[in-house]
């Protein structure tokens, strides 16, 4: 839970980072500072790689029971949301960097 708690307040403080990068990108036009988000995106990472490891663990240690269980709905959910985390990081590793939907995609996570 703790892990979970403290990725939602990451993306509430990257999502205000971000947002504060465009509205200066734009009050500027494009000229000035650039912002740098390499420190933002290895943090995004690091949760992404915790969560796939604990869905992982949890697969591996009862898979019997992670279908079948009555928590089999919230083992679907954490699924996709951990492919989504993954195909986040495979789209901004493959395409380029300022595409429209990998952001669309982090809203929805």
């Amino acid at each position: 839970l703790m892990m979970i708690l403290s990725n939602a307040v990451f993306i509430g403080a990257s999502a205000q980072y971000y947002l504060q990068a465009e509205i200066h990108r734009f009050a500027s036009q494009g000229a000035g500072d650039s912002y740098d988000f390499s420190n933002y995106t290895l943090i995004e990472n690091l949760f992404c790689v915790w969560f796939t490891f604990e869905f992982f663990a949890r697969f591996i240690a009862a898979p019997k029971d992670f279908v079948l269980s009555e928590d089999n709905k919230w083992n679907m959910f954490d699924f996709a949301l951990v492919m989504s985390c993954l195909l986040d990081i495979f789209l901004r590793t493959v395409a380029t960097p300022n595409l429209t939907y990998i952001r669309i995609l982090r809203v929805v996570r």
